[in-house]
């Protein structure tokens, strides 16, 4: 039979000003109980080159390293992949400055069993961004990552951190566990 997931918000970011990154912590707390967390996301960052993309990393427990991550992502005609290791996994990525400022990108992350201390932390994101209408095949595009992070232990903390700039004021990120 089928069960629904219940889900709970646990903590929600929305910023006033610019800052770097965004954490929730103390998640053996927080979030006991719960089999699995997500992550909803609408930001955009201030990297200042004219309508290029922004990355956001997601870091477990504040490790800077030990991620393998790949992305599909698509624009309506063309379709692009990579796999890479980085300090984080990437969970999607952001319009810049100087796109129109009611644009963000909006993404939703989910983190699979976070507290098992006998498997790696897997996490996935669906995104969506859309860059201010350059023309450049970049306009609207569509994400789905997938990634790990490679160490067996229970996370206590995630951590959202903007590629070469900040996350602008107005960015919300709502934590969820799910049952």
């Amino acid at each position: 039979a089928f069960v629904p997931v219940t889900e709970e918000i646990l903590a929600e970011v929305v910023l006033a000003s610019s800052q770097a990154s965004v954490t929730f912590s103390s998640l053996d707390t927080l979030a006991a109980g719960y089999q699995h967390l997500q992550i909803r996301a609408v930001s955009r960052n201030d990297r200042n080159v004219a309508y290029t993309l922004g990355d956001v990393f997601l870091r477990v427990n504040g490790a800077t390293s030990g991620y393998y991550s790949h992305f599909l992502r698509g624009n309506g005609s063309t379709v692009t992949s990579v796999g890479y290791s980085t300090f984080g996994m990437v969970a999607y990525t952001n319009p810049s400055d100087p796109a129109p400022a009611n644009i963000f990108a909006g993404a939703v992350i989910d983190i699979l069993d976070p507290f098992s201390s006998s498997k790696n932390t897997t996490m996935r994101s669906l995104a969506g961004v859309h860059t201010g209408g350059t023309g450049t095949g970049d306009d609207n595009i569509t994400e789905l990552y997938s990634g790990l992070y490679n160490a067996t232990t229970a996370v206590s903390s995630l951590q959202l951190v903007a590629d070469n700039g900040n996350l602008l004021a107005g960015s919300r990120f709502t934590l969820i566990g799910l049952r």
